[in-house]
């Protein structure tokens, strides 16, 4: 995925080289062991038409039991397989439900959703870019146990190890799902997660709304796109926090709609 906004470079650029240090000193973390169902290549079923393409997490508030499947919204548009971009305000009647194959086990499993609407102008922040990129939808079956991760509560610490969970077109051994990097900006407030990735020659096309995780194996971001600066791939993620904003937000819009 090329960069979606064009003033993330001026971020990519002061965040990275101002936090290479606390990117590269800290000790390797253990990957961590995720559920199979909490990644993979989704099939958007849409009112126009079927189309797989990016990828896809399925998470849960860490105070809730409804899980949510989280994406890229530009997916719906054509970055992702189809000709025009899908407003946010049409995403809930324009997707009817989502079939995901997992990564790890390639297993595929179809939801039946309902896309939620994610405003940016409603939840009152001071920069709406990362919600102008987030993709939510309700997941309106019963799912086991396991079958969702958590969505972190926090944004993780400067130089934390994190994993893109995608499978991606190159610079990595074919197959390779947990992509690992390292958080360079964890600014509060409504901005975008910056982290580095630990391969240089990593090449992230298909990478596209995955989840982001910790070592602890929580969610902390949607993957939504990366830039070069000097040598080294620098990714963006919309950071959990405003995430279970958007999710809390435009679910008590649904709600009052009923």
């Amino acid at each position: 995925m090329k960069l979606l906004f064009p003033c993330l470079l001026i971020l990519c650029l002061t965040l990275s080289l101002g936090a290479r240090n606390a990117a590269t000193a800290a000790t390797p973390a253990a990957v961590p062991t995720l559920p199979d169902a909490i990644a993979g290549v989704p099939e958007f079923n849409t009112t126009g038409g079927r189309a797989s393409t990016g990828s896809a997490g399925v998470v849960k508030l860490k105070d809730g039991t409804q899980s949510y499947i989280i994406s890229a919204r530009h997916l719906l548009g054509p970055e992702g397989a189809f000709d025009g971009q899908v407003a946010a305000k049409d995403v809930p009647a324009f997707v009817r439900s989502i079939r995901i194959t997992a990564f790890f086990s390639g297993s595929a499993r179809n939801y039946h959703v309902a896309g939620l609407l994610v405003p940016a102008s409603g939840l009152q922040t001071h920069s709406s870019e990362p919600f102008d990129d987030l993709a939510v939808y309700l997941i309106k079956d019963n799912l086991p146990q396991g079958q969702a991760a958590v969505l972190a509560d926090r944004v993780p610490a400067l130089g934390a190890q994190v994993w893109v969970v995608a499978t991606v077109r190159g610079g990595v051994p074919h197959g390779q799902i947990m992509q690992s990097g390292r958080v360079t900006s964890n600014i509060r407030g409504p901005k975008w997660l910056n982290f580095q990735f630990d391969n240089d020659r990593i090449v992230t096309a298909g990478a596209s709304g995955a989840p982001l995780v910790n070592a602890a194996g929580e969610v902390i971001g949607v993957y939504s796109g990366h830039c070069l600066v000097q040598g080294h791939v620098i990714g963006f993620a919309i950071p959990a926090p405003l995430i279970a904003t958007a999710i809390k937000f435009a679910s008590a819009q649904a709600l009052a709609r009923q």
